[in-house]
């Protein structure tokens, strides 16, 4: 359909990641019965997207959607791709890396890290964490802070490599 035609040129063109995270979302709503053109869409922006938030919420958001409604040969397809995604959320490796758990549309996010740059850490980055992604995208949407990293996920189950301060509100 034309709907699904323009969520997919959104995902493969468009320059801000907030709106093609968006259009991820959209399009897993719109997957009925097995859609072949969703689903290769999805798994293709999982791989190629050069944000890590956008793969988070196509991992963690769209495709666990359909993860529910889909036959038993797309779940293990979905959980393969999955696997071998790139949700690494580190912008560099030997930075003071500081993780914002439920950070909710992010604005304690800023104030903790220019807390850590202003006291010296000026290499420090943020991973902002939540499990809503309509937070995570309005978050995205509002950053001013490229060392800032918004990522759908639950701290429970998924991976993010090490960190060395842990901040959680909730």
């Amino acid at each position: 359909s034309n709907g699904i035609k323009a969520l997919k040129n959104i995902l493969q063109k468009e320059e801000r990641a907030w709106i093609r995270a968006k259009a991820a979302l959209a399009l897993a709503k719109l997957y009925v019965g097995e859609n072949k053109e969703i689903l290769d869409i999805l798994l293709e922006r999982l791989e190629k997207d050069d944000s890590v938030m956008v793969r988070s919420i196509i991992a963690r958001g769209s495709l666990a959607e359909i993860h529910k409604k889909a036959s038993k040969d797309i779940r293990k397809k979905i959980d393969k791709k999955i696997k071998m995604a790139n949700l690494d959320p580190w912008p560099r490796k030997n930075s003071l890396r500081i993780i914002d758990v439920g950070c909710q549309f992010g604005e304690a996010s800023h104030g903790i890290l220019e807390y850590y740059k202003k006291k010296g850490f000026s290499d420090a980055a943020l991973v902002g964490l939540d499990m809503e992604a309509v937070q995570i995208i309005e978050a995205e949407k509002n950053k001013e802070d490229p060392d800032i990293v918004f990522i759908l996920g639950d701290v429970n189950k998924d991976k993010f490599g090490p960190a060395d301060i842990v901040f959680s509100r909730n």
